[in-house]
């Protein structure tokens, strides 16, 4: 069996209660030549026994050590041409991979390919609170969540910051496209639905931190830096 065109990355912690929903939409999909891998990022809840009702996804446990080390886990272990990551409480639309890969086929000089999104609110009414409204309202359309990524891309500019709590996905798009790659390529049709609960890792940052703003555009600049000084010397 030859390897997949997509690698299909779902991190994990104490997120099994959706799990289930996540990995359905996945294997939903009517593109089918993708392999899934869900990186268990030290869960104490009931992570394990979700991804047991589907024998077809590869399993990894690993100590707590946060979202960009389990994604970069996913990394090392992913075999295909093709990433695409989904947090494992939200959800795809079953042609999601198709339509990506249909685009693909015909736009060959495509490295990054994103979709339109909606957020949708899973949780207690009574915690509708201004921060999360702010971050339902959120419509960026360069979304880490919704992307196909060639995965040589990381061999070239190397996976996420593990030193980054927040924003590691936000870095590293800044980083590629600092390393002049092509990020205007998008979908309009909502593809990714992205769950709102309350309990959101984004939630548990404040979403205009200036501070963490800069310290993201600051990492952003110098690893870019870093990699065009690389490629200069080897040239």
């Amino acid at each position: 069996m030859g390897m997949p065109s997509i690698s299909v990355i779902v991190p994990c912690y104490n997120y099994g209660r959706f799990l289930k929903e996540c990995l359905e939409s996945v294997f939903a999909q009517t593109f089918r030549d993708f392999e899934v891998l869900v990186v268990d990022d030290g869960s104490e809840d009931d992570t394990r026994e979700a991804v047991r009702n589907f024998s077809a996804a590869r399993y990894f446990y690993q100590e707590h050590r946060g979202i960009s080390e389990a994604r970069n886990r996913g990394l090392r272990e992913a075999g295909g041409e093709w990433i695409a990551f989904l947090d494992a409480d939200d959800l795809w639309l079953p042609d999601k991979l198709e339509k990506q890969m249909a685009y693909l086929r015909t736009h060959p000089d495509c490295s990054v390919l994103f979709t339109g999104f909606e957020n949708f609110y899973d949780g207690d009414p009574a915690e509708l609170n201004k921060k999360v409204v702010r971050l339902l309202n959120i419509t960026n359309r360069v979304l880490l969540p919704t992307a196909c990524v060639r995965a040589c891309l990381f061999r070239t500019y190397g996976g996420f910051r593990e030193d980054f709590p927040y924003g590691e996905d936000t870095e590293w798009l800044a980083r590629i496209r600092i390393g002049g790659e092509d990020l205007s390529h998008c979908l309009d049709e909502v593809l990714y639905r992205r769950r709102i609960h309350g309990q959101n890792v984004t939630l548990s940052y404040e979403s205009n931190n200036k501070d963490a703003v800069m310290q993201i555009a600051a990492a952003s600049l110098r690893s870019a830096r870093n990699f065009r000084k690389s490629r200069e010397e080897k040239k």
